[in-house]
């Protein structure tokens, strides 16, 4: 774990409150500030609910060698070696939990772990092992479901990691799998279905504005659209969308039944 002294003076600061409330050591109050994203109060509960959690020190020699493994050079972990480490941890690359590791590493590149990102990132989440490593994404990935928030620093992480590096805007075609990855089993599944579609028809890209504001839409707008306020700061492509769904949601449910003869 990283040294007190390379901490922001926000981050020591809260280590200081962290150690005075729960009496532990310094190294524990970073380590679970950090798994706890900084969050004293939270960072307190989950210390005082799982207490044992936090009071394992992780090997940084078997990190350093659980790196080796999957390195293709002295530095870097890149794409044979995370599709090796993705079959260790049997896990396939469309599932969510794929990108909360990413998240976890602070990873700047898709499929690449650097050194410094891959230690650092399992130090942070006081994991050695592809054991350990796969029970903490279950965690966190069973977390998702619940908060809001972790979810939408998620969704606005993928955004970063999933655009070209320097590209202002995102293709839509990883847009899409991005979206399913992120949302799937969080939002109405129809309205989801109906929004790859459109922007498959009407959009070459995505901006950074729509990216983000999609997850307040599909969070907040009922699943008829109804609630829907065209004079609130949206996109125009989500203005133009939920006027083309009505349309499609309308049809639909005035489709006729077929009735089978008695």
């Amino acid at each position: 774990m990283s040294s007190i002294h390379k901490l922001k003076s926000a981050e020591r600061a809260k280590v200081r409150q962290f150690i005075q409330l729960t009496n532990c050591s310094e190294k524990i109050a970073i380590n679970c500030l950090a798994q706890n994203e900084w969050r004293l109060e939270m960072a307190c509960d989950s210390f005082f609910t799982s207490p044992d959690q936090y009071m394992k020190v992780v090997d940084r020699k078997k990190i350093d060698n659980w790196f080796a493994k999957y390195s293709q050079s002295n530095d870097k972990i890149l794409v044979d070696g995370c599709i090796q480490l993705l079959d260790d941890l049997n896990l396939r690359p469309n599932d969510r939990k794929v990108l909360i590791l990413a998240q976890r590493l602070r990873a700047q590149r898709q499929c690449e772990f650097t050194k410094h990102e891959f230690t650092n990132g399992m130090i942070d989440m006081n994991c050695d092992s592809n054991h350990a490593l796969y029970q903490r994404l279950v965690e966190l990935d069973n977390e998702l479901t619940t908060d809001l928030n972790k979810l939408r620093d998620l969704y606005l992480f993928a955004w970063h990691y999933g655009k070209q590096l320097e590209a202002k805007t995102m293709d839509w075609e990883t847009a899409v799998e991005y979206w399913n990855i992120l949302l799937y089993n969080c939002v109405n599944k129809q309205l989801l279905q109906l929004w790859i579609e459109f922007v498959s028809q009407n959009a070459k890209a995505v901006t950074k504005d729509t990216w983000n504001l999609l997850l307040e839409f599909a969070t907040s707008i009922d699943s008829t659209l109804s609630n829907y306020d065209f004079d609130g700061a949206w996109p125009t492509l989500i203005d133009d969308f939920v006027l083309w769904a009505r349309d499609r949601l309308k049809a639909h449910n005035t489709r006729p039944t077929i009735q089978s003869n008695q």
